[in-house]
């Protein structure tokens, strides 16, 4: 068996604390082994930052989403047979859906962290707290109304790795390079030509960004 490091035997005991009742230690352990391999391992680099599965997950799942969301409606003109997994089907004659969500999930994280690190840079502050409780009772309230847990819940949407505790640093960077994107827009003109010079900008930031596979 692997060894099991003193941070993690931390959180087991922390869990343990946590949780007032019954036997917590195989959650625990469980949770424990999903930290170490998919909140602290690399599922691929980003320059020299590690991204892990979890990560990906995140960005992937919610790419999906929305795009279902947006195009739903549409699918019938743009030949996707809605009663077949969509990540299965041709998205052309080059790639599958699949394919092409890994792509735009990359060029989404490109994107994250170009915000993010400007951000920093410039100064940028904002605390995403708040924005992430909002976000955890809304999913509570849909686990309820589903009759699921929001551990089943969290999983479905985000990828089979993520909880409450683990999303947490995912979401705050998400949440701070969106905030900074929408700073950058409310200093310039609300015009077209502003607009497309601060959209080619942003573009360009994610130039210094490259990913390297594991």
């Amino acid at each position: 068996m692997r060894k099991i490091s003193s941070k993690i035997l931390f959180l087991i005991s922390l869990l343990c604390l946590i949780t007032a009742f019954g036997s917590c230690i195989p959650d625990a352990v469980s949770y424990a082994r999903e930290y170490k391999e998919n909140v602290i391992d690399p599922y691929f680099y980003l320059n020299e930052r590690t991204i892990t599965k979890l990560e990906y997950d995140f960005y992937f799942n919610k790419y999906i989403s929305d795009y279902v969301k947006n195009y739903s409606d549409l699918f019938g003109y743009m030949g996707i047979d809605s009663d077949s997994e969509l990540l299965n089907q041709e998205y052309d004659d080059s790639m599958t859906y699949k394919e092409y969500f890994d792509s735009e999930t990359k060029s989404l994280l490109k994107k994250i962290y170009a915000l993010y690190d400007k951000g920093n840079e410039e100064g940028f502050i904002y605390n995403s707290d708040r924005d992430f409780r909002l976000m955890l009772r809304a999913y509570k309230s849909k686990a309820t109304n589903e009759n699921i847990s929001i551990k089943e819940l969290l999983k479905r949407e985000f990828g089979s790795y993520a909880n409450e505790i683990n999303l947490a640093p995912v979401f705050s960077r998400f949440v701070y390079a969106v905030k900074y994107n929408e700073s950058l827009y409310d200093k310039i003109e609300d015009d077209e030509k502003s607009r497309l010079e601060l959209f080619e900008y942003i573009e360009g930031l994610k130039e210094n960004y490259e990913i390297v596979e594991k």
